[in-house]
């Protein structure tokens, strides 16, 4: 495969952006118009495989990368360059995956650390675990944290606009990336809430009145449909494979291409309510992904921590799972390109 495409490498022309142009529609997004579209479909293509020269080989699924990868083939000409040049040597598509790769950080690398040390709660910045019935994101609710998902990818936008100096611009738009494909993961933002009957066994919560108070299974972590098979791993990486079943997973990012639906998937309103937004669906969209869940016998810790809940998925739960997961990784990539569109890039 890299042989192939190093090869079409070759093929780009050195005027390629050139053959590109945008044009705005009555909402402000950018729209592609492309010349060339093969040249397009060429450098995407490098892009998500990471061929594209950059310093660092990215670790992560290729949800993140084709996400970050599409939404770069819907930017305007101005926000192309300005995401260029403020990642500098590296590409979209490993920027995509930077966050993830502070989890275990290699040893020499100083940048990591140090981001690390100034950063302490970064891995709270992944998620938010509302109730499944939840309707609105409530900034000062029960649910809510200063440091959560939605309030991140607008801490973020504000270091791209100087209005914060919270993170260099670099690490700002590696964090955006990442968290605006996080948001339209399902499991990143719903989650089950529990109360427990006398055999243990696990009763769910959807009201987020009811859900004060009652421990949760984060985003499907403590969900296991089998000995080492969890829910939010299942979101993650299975269905994603499920969409894409050929060799190399070399057809994902047309897949996804063709399910963008700008007419339904435009946000409307000041870009810092539109994570909130987002959000919101992506609890509407974890509903379904909780629905026909059968739950069993809850282990708890001798403290009553909730650690494990065994779960029997509905009969064809992944082949109709599989919809909703591509839907939503198209949603990502066309609300990246959104945002990035429409920051007040100085």
């Amino acid at each position: 495969m890299k042989t192939i495409v190093l090869a079409a490498f070759r093929l780009i022309p050195h005027t390629f952006f050139s053959h590109v142009s945008f044009n705005g529609d009555r909402a402000g997004m950018k729209s592609p118009n492309v010349r060339c579209p093969t040249a397009m479909l060429l450098f995407s293509t490098l892009l998500l495989f990471g061929l594209v020269p950059h310093g660092a080989k990215g670790w992560s699924t290729l949800g993140h990368k084709t996400v970050a990868v599409l939404g770069f083939e819907m930017l305007s000409n101005n926000v192309r360059s300005k995401v260029t040049v403020i990642l500098g040597p590296n590409d979209i598509s490993h920027a995509s995956v930077w966050p993830d790769l502070l989890r275990d950080p290699p040893a020499n690398d100083t940048e990591m650390h140090d981001f690390i040390a100034a950063h302490r709660s970064h891995t709270d910045w992944h998620f938010i675990n509302l109730p499944l019935n939840a309707n609105v994101y409530e900034p000062a609710g029960p649910f809510a944290r200063t440091n959560d998902i939605v309030q991140m990818i607008n801490r973020c936008i504000d270091v791209l606009e100087e209005k914060s100096t919270m993170m260099s611009k670099r690490h700002a738009l590696r964090w955006l990336v990442h968290l605006v494909g996080d948001l339209h993961q399902p499991l990143h933002v719903g989650c089950g809430y529990y109360r427990f009957n006398g055999n243990n066994e696990a009763i769910l919560i959807k009201s987020p009145a009811e859900a004060i108070g009652h421990q949760h299974d984060r985003g499907g972590n403590r969900l296991h449909y089998s000995k080492s098979g969890k829910l939010h791993s299942f979101w993650d990486d299975a269905l994603v494979d499920r969409i894409d079943s050929s060799p190399n997973e070399a057809n994902l990012l047309p897949i996804l291409r063709a399910k963008v639906k700008p007419g339904s998937f435009r946000t409307t309103g000041p870009i810092r309510s539109w994570s909130a937004k987002w959000a919101v669906d992506s609890v509407n969209e974890a509903r379904g992904a909780y629905s026909g869940l059968q739950f069993g016998e809850a282990d708890l810790q001798q403290d009553g921590d909730l650690d494990s809940i065994v779960i029997l998925r509905p009969k064809n739960y992944a082949e109709k799972q599989e919809t909703r997961a591509a839907r939503q990784l198209a949603k990502g990539a066309f609300h990246l390109a959104e945002l990035l569109n429409n920051i007040q890039w100085p």
